[in-house]
This record gives structure tokens, C-alpha cells and sequence, in this order.
């Protein structure tokens, strides 16, 4: 209710991500809607290419991790779901 009520809080956006599941349509609005508040949110971009490589979208979630990349240039957490995207798309 209370992201509802504030629709660009951003760290209530994030907070509502930490209780969504990540299958069906509402999970992946939910960190996308958190990436449009706050698009410099390297984590929300992780999870939003995580998100996607499980619902087998890796052009998407590529993209995603490659924002993410120009965001935090050495990041192993980034290169981390790089490598389960890949491993996720065979």
C-alpha cells in the first residue's frame, strides 16, 4: 500500500522488488519501475537482467547488464549475472 501511496519514493520501490516474487508479469514491473525511478540503481539493473534471462530474454537482459557495466565498470557482481544470463540462455 505504501508504494501506492508514493509511487516515486524510490527506496519504497525497491523494498516493494524485495517482496515481489520474480515470476509472472508483476515481478518484472516492479524492478522496472524501480530502474525508471532511479536509473542509476546498478542493483535494480542486475536484478531486472536476472529477471529477464529466467524468462529467457537474453537480448534484454544483456542490455540491462551493459548499462549496469557503464554504471560500475568493475563490478564483479556484474559480471557474476553476466555469467548466469549465459549460463540461463545456454
Amino acid at each position: 500500500g505504501a508504494t501506492e501511496a508514493h509511487p516515486h519514493h524510490a527506496a519504497l520501490a525497491r523494498l516493494r522488488v524485495d517482496f515481489t516474487e520474480d515470476e509472472g508479469d508483476e515481478g518484472l514491473e516492479v524492478v522496472r519501475r524501480l530502474v525508471a525511478l532511479a536509473p542509476t540503481d546498478v542493483w535494480a539493473r542486475r536484478e531486472l537482467a536476472l529477471r529477464l534471462a529466467r524468462r529467457r530474454r537474453p537480448a534484454e537482459a544483456l542490455a540491462e547488464l551493459a548499462q549496469a557495466e557503464t554504471l560500475e565498470p568493475t563490478s564483479a557482481a556484474t559480471q557474476g549475472v553476466r555469467g548466469f544470463v549465459l549460463s540461463a540462455v545456454g
